[in-house]
C-alpha cells in the first residue's frame, strides 16, 4: 500500500486507479475489496520554498470473489 501511494505522488497531477486491497478467506471463499482513488497532487516552489499537497478520493468499487476451485466473481458496487 505504501508503495502504490509513492507512486501515486511521482505521477501526473490527476490520478486515476483501481487498486486491490489485501484477500479475506471467508469459508473456502477469499475475498478481495476493490477501490478507486482518484484525486490529484500538485508540486511547486522557487528558489525560497518548496510546498506539495494531494486531495485524493476513495471510492469502494466492488469486490472479487475467488472460489476454492480458482473461479473468480466479480461484483460490482
Amino acid at each position: 500500500m505504501v508503495s502504490l501511494v509513492r507512486q501515486l505522488f511521482r505521477s501526473r497531477s490527476r490520478i486515476s486507479k483501481r487498486m486491490t486491497g489485501e484477500p479475506l478467506q471467508i469459508g473456502a471463499r477469499t475475498i478481495r475489496p476493490v477501490v478507486r482513488v482518484s484525486g490529484w497532487r500538485v508540486a511547486g516552489g522557487d528558489a525560497w520554498s518548496v510546498s506539495a499537497g494531494v486531495k485524493l478520493r476513495l471510492e469502494p468499487a466492488g469486490v472479487i470473489i475467488v472460489e476454492r476451485d480458482g473461479r473468480e466473481h466479480r461484483v460490482q458496487t
